[in-house]
């Protein structure tokens, strides 16, 4: 559940300050892409360089990725995984209410 609430709430970010539905269409995807090169969604993070692999683990794919493998592993969640999440949700929920724009 805390993975699908910070997703949603970085597609809020996106299309809080994109200027139109095919800009948020295209900055979303290069989201999802650039959070999901760092997170492990195009092989294992341990092939990446130490530091994005840091920085992945800290963006919600990679502790998406990292909390769900754990899990599936029979293993309680790391902890730093479900921080980041929940941080990553109340920050892109802020911005997103501060920069959307009803026009």
């Amino acid at each position: 559940m805390l993975v699908t609430v910070a997703m949603f709430a970085l597609g809020l970010v996106v299309a809080a300050v994109a200027p139109t539905a095919n800009a948020a269409l295209a900055a979303g995807l290069v989201v999802l892409f650039g959070t999901g090169a760092v997170g492990g969604m195009f092989g294992p993070m341990a092939r990446l360089p130490e530091p994005v692999v840091r920085v992945g683990e800290a963006l919600p794919f990679g502790a998406a990725v990292r909390a769900l493998g754990d899990a599936w592993a029979g293993a309680g969640a790391h902890p730093a995984s479900l921080v980041s999440l929940a941080v990553c949700a109340v920050v892109c929920v802020l911005l997103a209410v501060r920069f959307f724009r009803w026009t």
